[in-house]
């Protein structure tokens, strides 16, 4: 079974795609997520597909507190790259909409 939860921040901008012949949209970001024990930090890729990915490109900011649930994804030729494919988000800050 291939299943993650994660809770983070966005680090980093909302990067929105369109892929494939239909060009479904795609929003790529980076999460903080804390380790254990703190002081120290996970960046982790984070892949939202269909309508959830406008929503991010128009609401998500940097700093925003975020839950991911999703499968984790692996590519390279040493399957070194790792993204995870959400499958819902949960926003646990107010969502901002930015213009």
């Amino acid at each position: 079974m291939n299943v993650v939860t994660l809770i983070g921040n966005v680090a980093g901008g909302v990067k929105l795609l369109k892929v494939g012949a239909g060009g479904e949209q795609v929003a790529r970001l980076l999460l903080s997520v804390d380790r254990p024990g703190g002081g120290d930090f996970d960046l982790v890729d984070v892949e939202v597909r269909g309508a959830q990915a406008a929503t991010c490109k128009r609401s998500l900011h940097v700093g925003q507190r975020l839950a991911v649930d999703g499968r984790i994804r692996t590519s390279g030729p040493k399957l070194e790259e790792v993204v995870v494919v959400a499958n819902h988000l949960h926003f646990l800050s107010e969502p901002t909409v930015l213009s």
